[in-house]
């Protein structure tokens, strides 16, 4: 009979904001059939003004020799957290915090470029996305003047997520402004809603840190049959990635890493894992995306 134990773990990271565009130094270009390659990392007027692949709010330039530089937003959301996209002052490419992008970038001699064209009923059909486990970019975006921008060029990637954290407290602040409005009620030993949980920590488990019922849990673990595995469900967001870790004896010092596995799209995740000997111990660690 085999005995698993299964603990969550939480994994601490320190978050600066990056000056520099984070999009890769070799794969950087989307492609229009009507006007040609787009380059989302041009480094000019100046270097690092090229895109940069936010939280929640993107920023930074791109770069078409046919249609000339396109604004995808100032890195400053009027709320602190997403461009409202209403007016010609807070606009720009938006991220839902799970890959998929939406908003508007702006191009002088075209216009209005729209991220954000696709509706529930068309997440499939190219969507713009970022796959937060590899930093690849898929879907297109549209524009009523030059048409598709696509995006999934299998030459656009990149290397990292831009978090925001000037306080340094290892809270990034737009999920600072996204809760409570202010960088003020939040620390990286806070507990808003006394769940015995730090809000660093619901950050980083992206868990709602004024709900004190929200929080990472296992909810099942059960054994498959006629296979050597066992299959586990745990609480997740689709915003994280998870590390699946064991341990043959809880005396021995290391964990043993098995797998990554990207947060499912709905409440929780499930993954089979194999199980080997008769006896096992496992644990689940979440992190935030594209981190170093």
């Amino acid at each position: 009979m085999k005995t698993f134990t299964l603990t969550s773990l939480m994994t601490m990271l320190v978050l600066s904001g990056q000056a520099a565009s984070t999009i890769n130094a070799t794969s950087h270009y989307a492609w229009s059939g009507n006007t040609g390659w787009v380059d989302f990392r041009p480094e000019r007027p100046n270097t690092g003004d090229g895109f940069k692949f936010g939280e929640f709010s993107c920023s930074g330039w791109i770069w078409s020799p046919n249609t000339g530089w396109i604004n995808c937003g100032n890195g400053a959301p009027v709320d602190g957290v997403t461009y409202g996209n209403q007016n010609n002052t807070d606009f720009g490419v938006n991220h839902y915090g799970t890959g998929d992008l939406y908003g508007l970038a702006w191009a002088p001699n075209i216009g209005w470029i729209n991220f954000g064209w696709w509706t529930l009923e068309q997440t499939q059909l190219g969507r713009p996305h970022v796959n937060l486990a590899t930093g690849e970019f898929s879907g297109s975006a549209w524009s009523a003047n030059c048409g598709w921008i696509h995006l999934g060029s299998g030459l656009l990637k990149t290397d990292s997520m831009d978090i925001v954290d000037s306080d340094h407290d290892g809270i990034s602040d737009a999920f600072e402004m996204g809760y409570t409005g202010s960088l003020t009620n939040m620390t990286d030993s806070s507990d808003f809603d006394a769940d015995g949980m730090s809000d660093k920590a619901e950050y980083i488990a992206a868990t709602d840190p004024l709900n004190p019922n929200s929080a990472l849990k296992i909810t099942r673990m059960s054994k498959l049959p006629n296979v050597n595995s066992v299959e586990m469900e745990w609480t997740s967001s689709a915003a994280r990635v998870y590390d699946i870790e064991a341990k043959l004896d809880l005396t021995n010092t290391n964990w043993i890493y098995l797998d990554t596995v990207p947060g499912a799209s709905g409440a929780t995740t499930v993954q089979a894992i194999e199980a080997g000997v008769p006896q096992a111990f496992f644990r689940v660690g979440v992190k935030l995306p594209l981190q170093p």
